[in-house]
This record gives structure tokens, sequence and C-alpha cells, in this order.
């Protein structure tokens, strides 16, 4: 989530009410998709304030192994680090996207899980989920493993976002420009619904992702993180809870989609 240059007129998708109620349901399952502790707790990269988070290390190092080597190796990725707690703002604007302070939030579960930022900082941010919104550690916990996953899919992007001079090869062992592979993937997103209500505020009323102002970009790759996200978690959060926990129902294309960036080779 790039927190700071969102752009969204209907503040719907960014208030977490419906993906909480979503987790408290599906709960028991959701848990069993989660993956288990990884063996040991050494994460590879800086670990600052992780009292923040309702991940421990060792679940952290097994959300990062649900990637495969090549996606890996081409994280943008130095440390993770905890912050005080953020929410989306009511008078949502540019320049004005969050506040600390709950009074001028959207709501109290308009929170911000996670983000990463867009300047060439290689650190993922993780917001304390307060204890007296969501009291469930497992919520906590699923939320915080949604928004990891979720940013560690952004790193995949942020060379190519910065520099734009990346290169990847695909597993057909093509080599394509990473910025001009993700920018040609509009059409294939645009054939598909949102994967989820997050990734629904990236899209124009009438279905298109958003390229107002130069945001294209930025659309995409939302839209693609919370579709890796799906794939490697195996749910996502969206107004039906039976295509939540089966996301990839009638979406085929997407699943290859998600495989494919994911096995491509950094060059």
């Amino acid at each position: 989530m790039y927190v700071y240059s969102m752009a969204k007129k209907d503040l719907s998708g960014l208030d977490l009410k419906g993906a909480i109620d979503f987790y408290r349901r599906n709960s028991a399952e959701l848990l069993k998709r989660l993956p288990g502790d990884a063996n040991n707790t050494d994460i590879q990269y800086d670990l600052d304030k992780p009292d923040c988070m309702a991940v421990t290390p060792s679940q952290i190092n097994a959300l990062i192994n649900l990637f495969p080597r090549q996606a890996r190796e081409r994280f943008y990725v130095d440390a993770i680090r905890g912050y005080p707690t953020v929410y989306f703002r009511r008078d949502y604007a540019p320049g004005r996207e969050v506040t600390f302070d709950a009074t001028e939030a959207i709501s109290e579960t308009a929170i911000v899980p996670s983000f990463i930022p867009d300047h060439p900082d290689g650190h993922i941010g993780i917001f304390r989920i307060p204890e007296s919104v969501i009291p469930e550690e497992i919520i906590r916990r699923i939320i915080h493993s949604q928004g990891l996953v979720h940013e560690l899919v952004h790193s995949l992007a942020k060379r190519a976002k910065s520099q734009g001079t990346e290169q990847i090869q695909l597993p057909s062992s093509r080599i394509v420009n990473t910025k001009d592979y993700l920018l040609g993937l509009r059409e294939i997103l645009e054939e598909h619904a949102p994967i989820s209500a997050y990734s629904s505020a990236f899209r124009l009323p009438n279905g298109k992702l958003d390229d107002n102002e130069g945001r294209l970009f930025q659309s995409i790759d939302e839209n693609l993180a919370e579709i890796v996200t799906a794939h490697l978690l195996g749910f996502s959060f969206c107004d039906d809870d039976s295509r939540g926990l089966n996301p990839f129902a009638d979406r085929k294309g997407l699943v290859k989609l998600a495989q494919d960036y994911l096995s491509a080779r950094k060059v």
C-alpha cells in the first residue's frame, strides 16, 4: 500500500470494517490458510519495534517463504519496522491522507495496516492495530499477515517505479522491462472485477483502472499486489464471502499472471 499517494474519492475501500467482519466470520478457516511458524526466527532484514506487530519473527519468516526463491531475490527490502497506529483521514485529500489522531479518521476501523514508502528507502512499515478496536489476536495476525505479503509484492515493483530500467526474465524466457511489463497488464486486469474491496479503491466508477493524473502505474501495482496476495494466502476480502474464500474460482487467468510474476528472474 503506497499510503501517501493514493487517490480515492469513495473512501469505503479504505475502511477495514467489512474485512474485519469477514475475518471474524471465517477466522477458523483463515487460520488454516496462514502458514505455520517457520523453524527459525532469524529474519534476513532488520526488525524494528516488533511489539507493534501482530506477527512474530517466525511467522514473518513463514510469510516471506511463501514467495518462490526467484521473487525473494527480487525483493527491495532491508528492514521491517513497527509504527504506532495510523488511520485514513475522513477529509482525505492529496497530502492529507493519513493521521495519528483517531478523531480525524474515517472511522476507528479505517486503520492503515502496512505501507511501503515511495522513496528509495527499502523498508516496510507495519502499524499497530489497537486491541481496543480489534481485541482478537488472530484477527490482528490475519490483517498484518495480509499487509506484509501485500507490501512484499509491492517491493518487487519498486525498482521499476523509481528507476524504470530494471529487466526481468519471465518463465517463458522472454526478457522484458519490468515497468513496461506491468503497464502492459492493464488489459487483463480490466477484464476482471477487482479481487478485493481494497483494490476497488484504484478503479474508476466504470471499472477501469484509475489513470487520472499519472496514477496508472500505481493502480496496476495495487491491483496486482492484491491478486498475488490472494494467490499466496488463499483468500481476499470482498463483498461475497464465498468469493473471498475462493477468489480465483472464475479467474484462472489471474492465477497464471500471479505465478508468472512471482517466478520471473532478475536479469
